[in-house]
């Protein structure tokens, strides 16, 4: 099965020509901050905290999470450098499959203290 870096690689424009750097996340390059949409079947957001943690293990960083009791969808917006996007996509589709990702937008998430 193809990895979903190998997709993004392959169809984003700027990684034309540059496919093997695309796919690999380096620690010491994050590139700017995004938020990535992850929406996950269910109502129970504990199950899916724990089912993120140990998919993302010490690369989950800032998140939000959010339930919509009517449709049973849990949505979660996980904060990430740009350069860890594609290993970030790739642990969560091998550690909850049922996953599905959606708006990626620039910028961090509001962290109220």
């Amino acid at each position: 099965m193809p990895l979903i870096s190998d997709f993004i690689a392959a169809s984003h424009p700027a990684a034309q020509g540059h496919r093997a750097a695309a796919s690999v996340a380096r620690p010491h390059d994050h590139g700017p901050r995004v938020c990535l949409t992850v929406r996950i079947p269910g109502r129970d957001t504990q199950a899916v905290r724990r089912a993120l943690h140990r998919a993302l293990g010490d690369r989950l960083g800032i998140y939000t999470l959010t339930l919509d009791t009517r449709l049973a969808m849990t949505t979660v917006q996980l904060q990430a450098g740009r350069g860890d996007l594609v290993s970030l996509m790739d642990a969560i589709m091998a550690g909850v499959p049922e996953a599905e990702f959606g708006a990626i937008h620039a910028g961090d998430l509001t962290v109220l203290h």
